[in-house]
């Protein structure tokens, strides 16, 4: 409902099995970009009913998920479950998301909008 409801969520009570998901997703998604020139470190605090506390690590030749580390990331994105997945499953216009505090982008905006060229949704 999100591409025509934009202020559309997801129903809580799914979200921890969504978000329990999400790694097969990203594997089944993943495309690699060998012009890709540094690793970009993608953060990820998602707060709420399914909380995340990861980084994504994209590379020329592959990507990795780690928990947070002390190490800086490129891009951090804040937000709740429900806009997660919705980014995570290239859903959410990141910049309409922006502009209502439903997410909030941390680092490199550039890098920010590349994350849904390595992991393609539906």
């Amino acid at each position: 409902r999100y591409g025509i409801d934009t202020s559309a969520q997801i129903w809580e009570d799914p979200l921890p099995v969504l978000v329990g998901q999400v790694p097969r997703w990203l594997q089944n998604t993943f495309q690699s970009d060998p012009h890709l020139p540094a690793l970009i470190r993608y953060r990820f605090a998602v707060t709420g009913t399914a909380p995340v506390k990861q980084d994504v690590l994209v590379t020329a030749e592959g990507y990795a998920i780690e928990p947070i580390s002390d190490t800086p990331a490129n891009v951090t994105f804040n937000c709740n479950p429900s806009e997660y997945i919705l980014l995570i499953y290239g859903r959410l216009d990141q910049d309409q998301a922006s502009t209502t505090g439903d997410l909030r982008i941390e680092g490199n905006r550039e890098q920010a909008a590349m994350f849904n060229k390595w992991f393609k949704g539906v």
